[in-house]
């Protein structure tokens, strides 16, 4: 049996695109290495504790589109907003820029499980061995190997493993040459629990424009969730100190992450708790600047984060939006 699509990828992008297709009555299968969906829509759950996001913290919406989107998560009592300033870390400026922030309840990860709740052909921990085109259909092979086959192929995982997965598959010389021009940055993302209270603001994060601190951000995940009685802080690395100290011992990169955060919390506060999260491609560096990239020669769309040029969640939302329609719009023509 051949689908009309495989996705793979269960990220924004992904879990969009499936769900366009899914809500058009379009086969498909969403193929997910990892054990649950999201990609860097992740929480951590600590135990008797709380929760603390590990990947994005909030997200804008300049598009009108994405906007009437977060306005439906909102109704659903998921996004709320936390403000339209941002700092540069000395806790008394701000800059309001007019973008209005927003975060999800619970964490990240909630939006992401809210997405993937009524999906009825997602797979998990389904790691894809290789990827082939033979006889005018897709051929994936998973690590317990079964074989799915397909007429449409959506990658959205971040361009340098999605090259991978396609080896031996002949792409068209422009897609290659765009495909390979995007670069992502590593990331180092720490999570400190703290008996004790900080001196963050109240919105509870901190964005750092100075280029001598080792941090991007700072966020306490207390003001997803006031019903939380212990601070649980998520620290963000700048990309050039990530880029720098990946490879490094976790206690050493939680020792430096440490002290720049102590500068925030109270004299008589404890860290009790440390985590650390290593994101081999944290962020786009280069993106491409239209939504998806489609193959000349071959029924495959590349989506994602580095897509349209934004690097950011709206931009991975309207990546699967597009990938999604433009398949329904191809099975409309064929029908």
């Amino acid at each position: 049996m051949t689908i009309n699509t495989i996705i793979i990828g269960a990220g924004m992008a992904g879990l969009i695109a499936a769900r366009q297709l899914q809500d058009n009555g379009i086969s498909y299968m969403l193929i997910e290495k990892e054990p649950i969906v999201g990609g860097r829509l992740a929480t951590v759950v600590i135990d008797d504790v709380g929760f603390a996001d590990v990947g994005a913290q909030f997200f804008t919406a300049l598009g009108e589109e994405f906007k009437e989107q977060v306005e439906l998560w909102q109704k659903e009592d998921l996004a709320y907003e936390i403000g339209t300033e941002w700092t540069d870390g000395s806790i008394r400026r701000f800059f309001a820029d007019g973008d209005t922030r927003y975060a999800i309840k619970q964490g990240m990860a909630s939006l992401a499980n809210f997405l993937a709740s009524d999906l009825q052909s997602l797979h998990l921990e389904a790691e894809v061995v290789s990827i082939n085109w033979v006889d005018d259909h897709w051929q994936v092979f998973l690590s317990d190997n079964s074989l799915v086959s397909s007429k449409n192929l959506i990658v959205s995982v971040p361009p340098p493993i999605a090259t991978k997965l396609l080896w031996d598959v002949q792409l068209s010389a422009d897609t290659l040459a765009e495909v390979n021009r995007l670069h992502y940055q590593p990331n180092l993302t720490a999570v400190f629990v703290i008996k004790g209270k900080s001196n963050l603001p109240e919105s509870g994060g901190l964005q750092f424009a100075k280029k001598d601190s080792i941090l991007r951000w700072i966020f306490d995940n207390k003001s997803k969730d006031p019903s939380q009685a212990t601070p649980i802080i998520t620290v963000q690395a700048n990309r050039l100190w990530s880029k720098h100290n990946f490879e490094r011992e976790a206690e050493e990169i939680l020792h430096d992450m440490r002290e720049a955060l102590e500068v925030y919390l109270d004299n008589d506060a404890e860290i009790v708790q440390s985590i650390l999260k290593r994101w081999q491609f944290g962020g786009a560096l280069t993106t491409y600047p239209h939504p998806i990239l489609k193959d000349e020669n071959l029924p495959l769309i590349f989506a994602g984060d580095a897509f349209g040029g934004q690097g950011r969640l709206e931009g991975a939302y309207l990546s699967g939006l597009i990938a999604g329609q433009t398949i329904v719009e191809s099975n409309r023509v064929t029908s």
